[in-house]
């Protein structure tokens, strides 16, 4: 605890405990996908016969980072999962960025 938490009387730790943050080494934890979402995608790869480790070889993924998509393990925010999240519908694509008129 720094000088300035024994003067406020709190650490940093307390506020984010109070304001619902979940800590993950040291830096707060993304929101996870829909598990509804992640239901739904799973049931259409069952309905249509297909293993988690088909798919991610006919998409040029690893199926270790699919299943941990699938499982809710990763927050999907960015590179990897993000890409994988997109490809399977868990998440929507990202908006193009806009032209500038410059």
């Amino acid at each position: 605890m720094t000088v300035m938490d024994q003067q406020i009387g709190h650490s940093m730790d307390s506020l984010t405990a109070k304001a619902g943050i979940r800590m993950g080494r040291g830096r707060p934890i993304g929101p996870r996908p829909d598990p509804t979402r992640i239901k739904h995608v799973r049931a259409a790869l069952y309905a249509s016969g297909q293993t988690v480790q088909s798919w991610a070889r006919d998409n040029g993924e690893t199926p270790a980072q699919v299943y941990k998509v699938l499982n809710g393990d990763r927050a999907c925010t960015s590179g990897e999962a993000h890409r994988i999240a997109v490809k399977l519908g868990i998440k929507d694509a990202a908006p193009a960025p806009a032209a500038s008129d410059a």
